[in-house]
C-alpha cells in the first residue's frame, strides 16, 4: 500500500472520520465500525465513486463506504479503489496485511482495521477526485468487476458512490435517449456489444443513485426510477449474487471545481391535475343551528355532503379545502371566525363518515371576511337577511381553484 505522509493524513482524516458510522452485521468496535464475528473469512471491497461535477458531496449518510472498508481491514481482504469520470481509473489496489504479532487482542486487531481504513479513505480524499470530463460509470464497474475477480477466496462486495447518470461509454444518458427506451434492449445492446460486466459472486451496493446537484436539473421521480432500472437490470446480466440501492441521502453541497459533466434534461416535476369544480353548502342544501356547528336538518344536509363525497372520492387525486364562513356579525369577528372553522370541520367529519380521507382535505375557516362574501350589511351595519344566508355556507374548493386557490393559500401562510 502507498502510504501518504503523517501531516497529510491528519489532514484528511476529518474526511476520513464522516465516512464512518454504524451499519451492516456483526458487533461494533469502539468506533462504531463493523466488527465482522470471525477474521477468518476475507471481504474483499471495490469502490466506484463518482467524485465529480453535478452531483453533491459525499455525506455523514454513506455509512456503507465507511463500513465496508473497515470490514475489509479487519478481515485482511482486498481492496480496489477507482475513479468514476470520463477515463474510470483503479488508482488504489492493495491486499490488507495480516499482524506479524500473534495473540493480538481484539481491541488492539480493531485499532489496526482503524489505521488502514483510515489510510485508505486519506487515499480516497487526495486522488478520487475526477480528473478528465464526462462520467462513464459503466466502465468503472467493469475495473471494479475485474478487480474482485482476480479474488480467490471469501466475500466480494462493489459499492458504487455515484448519481449513475453516465454521460459516457455504452450507458451514455446524454447523447442516448435511455429513459425513453425499454430496458430490455439497453441490455441487449449491451450483451451483444459485450459490454456487461462479469459480476459473478459479487455484493453489489448502491449509493446516491439519482441524485444529482445543480447545475444538472433534478431528475423526476420516474427518471430516477428509471435510471435505477437499467443499471440492476445490467447487474443482473452481470450476474451480481446481490444488488441493494440505498435511500442514503447525499450532502446538500455540491463539487466545484472539477472537470465538466453533460447536463441532462430532468423530468417534469409538476402533476398535471385538473381543478374540481367548486361546491356551494348553503341554506339550500346545508343550514346550522343559529351560532351553532349542528346542522338544523341532518337528514337533508347529510344527503347534501353524500354528493360531494363522492365527487372527491372519484378525483382522490385532487385536495380540497372544507372553508366555512359566515354572515357579518361586527364587532363579533373572533367568534364568527371560530364558528366558520367548527362549521368546516363538521362537513369535513361527515365526508370522512362517506369515505373521503382526511389526507384530502384541509380544513379553514374565514369567518365573514372570505373572499367571494357579499356585503350584507346596511348603512346603519344591520344585517340584510337576503345577503347574509349567501354568506352562511361551506364551500368546497380545489387547491388549485382558478379563482381562490392561490388567496387561501397566502391566506393561511
Amino acid at each position: 500500500m502507498r502510504f501518504v505522509k503523517t501531516a497529510k493524513l491528519f489532514m484528511v482524516s476529518c474526511f476520513a472520520m464522516m465516512l464512518v458510522s454504524c451499519g451492516g452485521g456483526g458487533s461494533t468496535d469502539s468506533g462504531g465500525n463493523i466488527a465482522p464475528v470471525s477474521a477468518d473469512i476475507p471481504v474483499s471491497v471495490a469502490v466506484a465513486a463518482g467524485v465529480r461535477s453535478n452531483v453533491n458531496e459525499i455525506s455523514v449518510n454513506a455509512a456503507e463506504l465507511g463500513s465496508r472498508i473497515y470490514e475489509c481491514a479487519y478481515t485482511h481482504g482486498t481492496i480496489s479503489l477507482i475513479r468514476v469520470d470520463g477515463k474510470p481509473e483503479e488508482y488504489l489496489r492493495t491486499d490488507i496485511p495480516k499482524s506479524s504479532v500473534d495473540g493480538l487482542s481484539k481491541r488492539k486487531l480493531e485499532e489496526i482495521a482503524t489505521g488502514y481504513r483510515n489510510e485508505i479513505l486519506a487515499q480516497f480524499a487526495e486522488y478520487g477526485m475526477a480528473k478528465y470530463p464526462e462520467a462513464d460509470t459503466l466502465d468503472a464497474i467493469r475495473l471494479a468487476a475485474n478487480s474482485l475477480k482476480t479474488v480467490s477466496e471469501g466475500d466480494k462486495y462493489l459499492v458504487v458512490v455515484d448519481s449513475g447518470l453516465a454521460t459516457a461509454g455504452y450507458l451514455n444518458f446524454a447523447a442516448d435517449d435511455l429513459f425513453n427506451t425499454a430496458t430490455e434492449d439497453i441490455v441487449d445492446e449491451l450483451v451483444r456489444n459485450m459490454a456487461v460486466p462479469d459480476l459473478t459472486g459479487v455484493k453489489v451496493i448502491w449509493l446516491y443513485a439519482g441524485e444529482t446537484a445543480e447545475p444538472q436539473e433534478r431528475l423526476s421521480e420516474v427518471q430516477k426510477a428509471k435510471l435505477i432500472e437499467i443499471w440492476e437490470a445490467v447487474l443482473r446480466e452481470g450476474n451480481a449474487t446481490e444488488i441493494e440501492f440505498r435511500p442514503d441521502s447525499p450532502s446538500s453541497t455540491p463539487y466545484t471545481g472539477l472537470p465538466s459533466v453533460s447536463l441532462i434534461k430532468g423530468g417534469d416535476r409538476s402533476i398535471d391535475v385538473e381543478p374540481i369544480s367548486r361546491i356551494v353548502l348553503d341554506s339550500s342544501t346545508v343550514t346550522f343551528k343559529p351560532d351553532q356547528a349542528e346542522f338544523e336538518n341532518p337528514e337533508r344536509a347529510k344527503a347534501a355532503i353524500y354528493k360531494v363525497a363522492e365527487t372527491l372520492l372519484a378525483h382522490p387525486e385532487n385536495k380540497v379545502y372544507i372553508a366555512g364562513c359566515t354572515a357579518s356579525f361586527p364587532g363579533r369577528e373572533d367568534s364568527c371566525l371560530t364558528l366558520s372553522e367548527e362549521r368546516a370541520e363538521t362537513v369535513m367529519n361527515e365526508l370522512v363518515n362517506d369515505g373521503v380521507p382526511f389526507s384530502q382535505m384541509k380544513v379553514v375557516g374565514f369567518g365573514s371576511a372570505a373572499p367571494w362574501r357579499v356585503n350584507d350589511l346596511d348603512d346603519n351595519g344591520n344585517q340584510i337577511e337576503e345577503y347574509a344566508k349567501q354568506n352562511r355556507c361551506v364551500v368546497v374548493l380545489d387547491y388549485f381553484d382558478p379563482e381562490y386557490g392561490e388567496w387561501i393559500e397566502d391566506y393561511l401562510n
